[in-house]
């Protein structure tokens, strides 16, 4: 079987981000919580209504669906007193949030190739504490959610998403998007005929690919790609035939 046959049944959770509105904007600003571990939720169950009667035809009980309880999303955390998302003097910090009792946006972004982001109204529901001996101050966090999650522009993406040249060659830039995300990325072209000329080496945040490339000597149109290590995207270049 060759490689590109081999299917992939699993994608890497490292690098999943919980992120806290922080500003309602407009335009909305979103940070991580930072220093998360495990993460686990959000956990939806559907609730029962039973219909069973004198009239069902069997004396098996019926039901049929009733309402969907979107459930809780939770995790551990360093805890630093003075981290913005942990911060009892922080509007969005989660010692905060919870003595307030207060109901705000919570995104989950995933590290999957299409960053796929999911938004959601929720409260911090638990709050716990630990200190042990030989390690370092940690805090298990609950998020209630309080209605259904919706998907959203993706957090982590480009701008553009893909580009075109002509057949005389060019310069072209992209925008590359971390949405928060601290994975250290690199564009690295995959084709001999597409050049990366800014950024080189790994960068972190947000950036401005600047890229060349060569003439196109060919009758066909060919398709190049700078691939984003490290946030797991690809810009296609497709080019003019000559």
């Amino acid at each position: 079987m060759a490689d590109a046959d081999i299917l992939v049944t699993g994608i890497p959770a490292y690098g999943t981000l919980i992120q806290v509105l922080a500003d309602e904007g407009p335009p909305q600003v979103f940070v991580n919580v930072e220093g998360a571990g495990d993460i686990s939720g959000p956990a939806n169950s559907m609730g029962e209504i039973e219909t069973t009667s004198h009239s069902t035809g069997a004396p098996v009980r019926s039901f049929i669906p009733g309402l969907i309880d979107s459930g809780a999303l939770t995790f551990p955390c360093f805890w630093n007193p003075v981290d913005p998302t942990m911060s009892q003097n922080s509007p969005y910090g989660m010692e905060r949030l919870f003595f307030s009792r207060k109901v705000t946006l919570f995104q989950l972004v995933l590290p999957d190739a299409t960053h796929r982001t999911r938004q959601f109204p929720g409260f911090v529901n638990s709050l716990g504490e630990t200190a042990p001996v030989a390690g370092v101050l940690t805090r298990a966090v609950s998020i209630r959610l309080t209605g259904p999650y919706v998907d959203v522009p993706a957090a982590i993406t480009m701008d553009p998403v893909s580009g075109t040249a002509t057949a005389a060659g060019g310069v072209g830039t992209f925008d590359v998007v971390s949405g928060g995300s601290h994975a250290p990325w690199q564009a690295l072209s995959t084709a001999s005929w597409i050049t990366v000329s800014d950024p080189i080496g790994f960068q972190e945040g947000d950036n401005t690919v600047n890229y060349t490339t060569e003439a196109n000597a060919t009758a066909a149109i060919r398709t190049g790609h700078i691939d984003i290590s490290g946030l797991n995207m690809s810009f296609a270049i497709e080019q003019a035939a000559t």
